[in-house]
């Protein structure tokens, strides 16, 4: 049930973007990185990738890759 629900919330955030007409960049780009980070999307948009996760590598950091990958 969860995942419908979830599938709906993203079909209407995206739905609520202004279409980019190639004419509204600015407003097309705020709207959309807006979305992005309500949904905790952004993050592959404003980071570079994390170094690969090694057997040395702190719990921070897994996550950290964890929460990139996902974005």
């Amino acid at each position: 049930m969860a995942n419908s629900a979830s599938t709906v919330s993203l079909h209407s955030h995206a739905t609520s973007v202004t279409v980019f007409n190639g004419l509204n960049f600015s407003e097309w780009r705020e709207q959309v990185n807006f979305h992005l980070g309500v949904l905790d999307l952004d993050l592959a948009l404003l980071e570079e990738k994390p170094t690969d996760i090694t057997d040395e590598s702190s719990d921070t950091e897994k996550l950290k890759l964890k929460a990139w990958d996902r974005a």
